[in-house]
């Protein structure tokens, strides 16, 4: 996780420097926290009492010291972050002052001066020695104003304060019971040393039987509606106007969900979690008010007796689309988007629009609904200008892409480095847009097609080799960005059918277009290097690829790849059902079968149709039909055009140029031949 540029000055509960994280926190050493005490642990945490070490470590079973818990009790007791720094002077009248830290001198003299730490007969503050249970028991009694003048009792004819004198155990104990500071703990002896869960789970108590006595960070709960770029750090933008850094959290896990985090003094002191939200990934066309509920499909999302309670927000393109709207039973007089009912019935009458995903969020919180759709695009890059950003004299690694239409968007893969005349399935997100997947062109001889009826009342059903349903979508010039694109409806596919020399442009089970490329039935990715990251909770794994020839980045569930390893061969496709934490329509990698490697280039031209190859002196020839070509310089990190290499007895030639033969060198699968070259260091 990448760290606040801020580094907080409150000291923690051990004496080290609080830095804060950006991101769903967890401590390094959770599964050390007893799961009955991770509440109270995380509670302490965002109200900035409680938040571990520098190393993201909470220590849930390491003792406290005294002058640590000076430093909590500050923390709960005053606003704002910086201890005056007079306090220390306070300390002169303890015969072991000099022994106090430097860190918590102030703090020391804070609770000596409040009566939270009064020091022993011996006129010693014990800074550094640990604390009990008891103790920590009269520390919080204190600050909750249990000990005062009108609180005291005799011995004789001595009187005492509650918490002194002979008494002094059984009352601080029978007090910690009576104000439950001893709830969820299992204390078999109350002069043991306290651990530092389970001092947090006394905090936790006492602020929650008695919180107007405390000042905790308080908490913000609002709605993520976008991003800012302020002085060149990236923001959630909250309904209010509320800026949270985003770090290095993914804004599509928080954008149109309730959100909280902490503040105190006008500082953040907590990260930022999604809170009363659930979300439903669904389709466009699936969402609808009918009967007064909001529905997906024919689950009832919202009941009619709530529905008037919420508002809505629509995110398109990653963007407000419409912002703090009605929901709405009926068209507004208008018709135009002005409730959600109108919003959905306009969008859903656009043609193709119904099959693109969206996710519905539900915040019961705010009782807020938000619709986030960021619609896939399909483009190809014979038709897109690209160009890379710079600030001032530095590449950015971001390129500008302005389609068709005149749009401009960002993509962080080389589009430029794709072939001419490649497709693309782009999904756009406000100003940046996405690769999710490369739409395959499908020989049309294979498409079967039946008609039933005529004119407008014609029914068409397709399919592929007799048994992979294909849904025809009427996918409107909105969604298509070519110049020459067809568009393409269930009759003009049926068709085309007696010979256009066309063939099929396929996206996961959708009709999408027709093209004449020839026919590439799979998508083939070849593995140079991936890193994995996780986002809530699902571990997605980054690729570095040659994918059908060309350079790319993909990105995918690691549990929707079979056997990753740098150099493997896979066969690129879409999950056609949910199976755990991958999802239909999700992107699979699967291992290509036969793959095999290390082969030495005996003879190969294209024009053969077939390469032959020698492994331990034993000669192979395989047949190029059917099978993706792909060239690889390893130096370079460069692809060429297998069609242009030519080897023939001794002599190699790339491009018309010779290269070094030995430094050639094959593997194979089922679906691929993958030329490396490899001149060494």
């Amino acid at each position: 996780m990448k760290k606040f540029a801020k580094l907080l000055s409150m000291v923690l509960a051990v004496a080290m420097v609080l830095t804060m994280f950006v991101g769903a926190f967890e401590y390094k050493d959770d599964a050390a926290i007893d799961e009955d005490k991770a509440e109270a642990v995380y509670a302490v945490y965002d109200w900035a009492v409680m938040q571990g070490n520098d190393k993201g470590e909470f220590n849930p079973k390491g003792l406290l010291t005294r002058d640590e818990m000076s430093k909590i009790m500050y923390a709960l007791k005053e606003v704002g972050l910086d201890v005056a720094s007079y306090y220390g002077g306070f300390l002169s009248v303890f015969t072991d002052a000099a022994k106090v830290p430097n860190w918590s001198k102030n703090y020391m003299g804070y609770a000596y001066i409040q009566n939270i730490f009064i020091g022993n007969d011996q006129k010693q503050i014990n800074a550094l020695g640990n604390l009990s249970y008891v103790q920590a028991a009269i520390v919080l009694l204190r600050a909750m104003g249990m000990e005062n003048a009108n609180n005291t009792y005799k011995v004789g004819d001595v009187e005492y304060n509650r918490y002194e004198g002979p008494k002094w155990f059984n009352n601080a104990v029978a007090d910690g019971i009576t104000n439950k500071l001893f709830e969820d703990l299992d204390i078999s002896d109350f002069k043991a040393n306290i651990t530092r869960e389970d001092v947090a789970v006394m905090i936790y108590n006492a602020v929650s039987t008695n919180k107007a006595k405390f000042k905790v960070a308080d908490k913000m709960n609002d709605i993520v509606v976008g991003t800012e770029t302020k002085d060149k750090v990236d923001y959630f933008e909250l309904a209010d106007g509320t800026l949270y850094p985003i770090g290095d959290l993914k804004v599509a896990d928080y954008i149109g969900k309730e959100v909280e985090f902490s503040m105190e003094d006008k500082e953040i002191v907590s990260t930022i979690k999604v809170v009363n939200s659930t979300s439903i990934d669904t389709t466009i066309g699936a969402i609808v008010i009918k009967d007064g509920e909001l529905k997906v499909g024919s689950d009832v999302i919202v009941k009619k007796a709530d529905l008037s309670k919420y508002s809505a927000y629509v995110f398109q393109n990653g963007a407000i689309d419409e912002e703090n709207i009605e929901i709405g039973t009926e068209k507004n007089a208008a018709g135009t988007k002005t409730n959600l009912y109108g919003w959905l019935d306009v969008e859903a009458n656009r043609t193709g629009f119904d099959f693109q995903n969206a996710t519905v969020i539900v915040n019961s919180g705010k009782k807020i609904i938000s619709i986030v759709y960021n619609p896939v695009v399909f483009v190809n890059t014979a038709n897109v200008v690209v160009k890379p950003e710079v600030d001032g004299k530095v590449l950015t690694g971001k390129y500008q892409v302005t389609l068709p239409d005149g749009v401009t968007v960002y993509v962080p893969e080389l589009i430029n480095e794709l072939p001419n005349n490649t497709w693309l399935a782009v999904s756009l997100n406000g100003d940046t847009a996405e690769i999710v997947g490369f739409p395959k062109i499908v020989d049309i001889s294979k498409l079967s097609a039946t008609k039933k009826g005529s004119g407008v009342n014609a029914v068409y059903s397709f399919t592929v080799d007799g048994s992979t349903a294909i849904n025809v979508a009427d996918v409107a010039s909105a969604f298509v960005y070519s110049k020459d694109y067809q568009n393409i409806t269930d009759e003009t596919l049926y068709n085309a059918l007696a010979g256009t020399g066309k063939n099929i442009l396929v996206f996961e089970d959708k009709i999408i277009g027709l093209d004449s490329q020839v026919s590439q039935d799979v998508s083939i990715a070849v593995v140079l290097d991936y890193v994995s990251s996780y986002s809530g909770g699902i571990e997605y794994v980054t690729m570095d690829a040659i994918v059908d020839g060309a350079l790319t980045q993909l990105t995918a569930k690691a549990d929707a790849i079979t056997g990753l390893a740098v150099g493997k061969v896979y066969v690129i496709d879409y999950a056609d059902a949910d199976d755990g934490d991958v999802k239909k329509g999700d992107m699979t990698l699967t291992l290509d079968s036969n793959f095999s490697d290390g082969y030495a280039v005996k003879q190969f031209v294209t024009a053969l149709g077939e390469i032959t190859l020698n492994k331990a002196s034993a000669d192979r020839t395989v047949s190029l039909t059917g099978k993706t070509l792909i060239g690889y310089d390893v130096q370079t990190n460069t692809v060429f055009d297998v069609n242009n290499l030519v080897v023939i007895g001794d002599s190699a030639k790339l491009d018309g140029k010779n290269i070094y033969k030995g430094a050639l060198s094959v593997a194979i699968s089922q679906h691929a031949v993958i030329v490396l070259y490899d001149i060494g260091e």
